[in-house]
């Protein structure tokens, strides 16, 4: 960010004249202006004018006040870090497949301690994490599959087994919420 408004005209100028300068060596680009008084960013577009003979003889400036976007950029920032704290602290498994390719995009640590294995491991192999699933219940992968399909939100209850990091069998009791993109 470029704040002028701190500065005095006189020094201000200069750099305005710097800005003005790169666009007429045939340069676009894009500075953001921070006015103090108002808290307001301002994204000021700077784009060279062309003749026919293919010289600069001007400059075009647009201003865009960006601010309420990079609040919203912050406060998504904000949120997305909360829930990635609620993911990790939670003593849950927390997943989420991508049945398209097979693979996880996510799985929070309790998951990986439980199974004792990284995420990039399982997917090396597309559909990998359902050697993780006893054989005598995969058949409800099915089901859930047909249940979030159904409903985007709705909750699902099951219960499987799934093979921990010692190579032993543990009963998961499922409450997953079906999301479909």
């Amino acid at each position: 960010y470029t704040n002028l408004n701190t500065l005095s005209l006189h020094d201000a100028l200069p750099i305005w004249r710097q800005l003005y300068d790169k666009a007429l060596s045939g340069e676009t680009f894009t500075e953001i202006i921070e006015n103090t008084f108002t808290s307001a960013k301002i994204e000021y577009t700077f784009n060279p004018i062309v003749n026919e003979q293919l010289q600069v003889v001007g400059v075009t400036t647009r201003g865009k006040d960006i601010t309420q976007h990079l609040n919203y950029e912050i406060e998504l920032q904000e949120t997305a870090n909360f829930i990635e704290t609620l993911r990790e602290a939670i003593p849950c498994l927390i997943y989420q497949f991508n049945r398209n390719t097979g693979r996880l995009t996510y799985m929070n640590s309790f998951f990986k301690e439980l199974i004792g294995v990284k995420k990039e491991e399982i997917n090396l192999i597309p559909n990998k994490i359902f050697s993780f699933i006893h054989p005598e219940d995969l058949h409800l992968i099915d089901y859930l599959n047909i249940e979030r399909e159904n409903g985007n939100g709705k909750k699902i209850v099951s219960e499987m087994r799934l093979r921990d990091k010692t190579g032993a069998y543990r009963w998961i009791n499922l409450h997953e919420i079906g999301l479909v993109k």
